[in-house]
């Protein structure tokens, strides 16, 4: 055995030594293993910061943030002759991607500390935004006691916090959105909505069967059963997939439902918002994502890492 550091391990300045107190000395810890050469080694315990690692944790998104996805396309034709199969290659592009982490602005002084509210809230992706002027009716970054700009998700107070897009976010034929969010009051929980058409939203509970409701317009809204049932201050991610007017939810990356549906356009334009002005969304939203195709051979990967970053948003 080899006795004191080997050398073989590298001091990053990221990292912190473990040390314990011996007779009033502070002395390195070490720990004991064999490398491959046969020997045993002492090495230094070595400890990443805490905040460090919920920064790694957090990056794992950002590759899907500005990148498009290739999909394959199954098309099956029945005629008099056969079963032909035919397989596409399609192009699923991330439109617009929010997150808690960029782009949230307030109208405070400086933009960083506690108590401010949101003003807008910039896509990383595209020129899109989620803005609200009037002061009453801006969310909080993080609660009602403040939080600070890039690590705190924006808060809603279900009784006036909204925010409204610059331009209507069209949704056509196939797509995907992506919500992080997480609930203060269950009842009527409005993520997306449309301020000019009461019969387009994405809400949970709106009646008293705790399921999610879905609408595309007048004579095509959708109330959706779901497994999963939503508790208060725990940190969900909803997935919602359209493909060939068959519309998936998932939440948690578990399918809830596969639900026929019309092919019309979705036209979203409210962050907060849907149905009416009487009631809002009452809870955090930590990132929404809208992408331009149905997502299904990427969607787990995506999922995945969503999901991960939304188990350490301070909520």
């Amino acid at each position: 055995m080899k006795a004191g550091i080997s050398g073989r391990k590298v001091l990053r300045r990221n990292r912190n030594k473990l040390y314990t107190l011996i007779d009033g000395v502070y002395t390195p810890m070490l720990y004991e293993q064999q490398e491959s050469d046969g020997e045993y080694y002492y090495s230094e315990v070595l400890v990443s910061d805490p905040e460090r690692i919920i920064k790694q944790q957090l990056i794992v998104n950002r590759d899907n943030s500005n990148s498009n996805f290739n999909e394959i396309d199954v098309l099956i034709n029945q005629t008099a002759q056969g079963t032909t199969t035919t397989s596409t290659n399609v192009s699923v592009t991330n439109s617009s991607f929010f997150t808690y982490k960029r782009g949230v602005i307030s109208n405070d002084s400086d933009g960083k500390y506690s108590g401010v509210r949101v003003s807008d809230w910039n896509s990383i992706k595209s020129d899109l935004s989620f803005t609200q002027s009037t002061t009453l009716n801006q969310p909080y970054v993080a609660g009602r006691s403040g939080g600070k700009v890039g690590a705190s998700a924006p808060y809603f107070d279900k009784f006036s916090s909204f925010m409204t897009s610059s331009t209507d976010i069209l949704l056509r034929d196939n797509f995907t959105i992506f919500v992080l969010f997480s609930l203060y009051v269950k009842q009527r929980a409005r993520l997306l909505g449309n301020n000019s058409d009461a019969d387009v939203f994405v809400t949970f509970n709106e009646n008293a069967d705790s399921n999610l409701h879905v609408g595309f317009g007048s004579g095509n809204t959708y109330i959706i059963s779901t497994s999963t049932k939503l508790e208060l201050n725990r940190p969900y991610v909803l997935t919602l997939v359209r493909k060939s007017n068959v519309l998936t939810t998932r939440i948690d990356g578990v399918k809830q439902a596969e639900t026929s549906v019309t092919g019309n356009d979705l036209t979203i334009n409210t962050l907060g918002r849907a149905i009416d002005g009487s009631e809002f969304f009452g809870g955090s939203i930590g990132g929404v994502q809208f992408w331009n195709g149905a997502l299904s051979l990427s969607l787990d990967k995506i999922e995945s890492a969503l999901i991960k970053q939304n188990s350490v948003i301070p909520y």
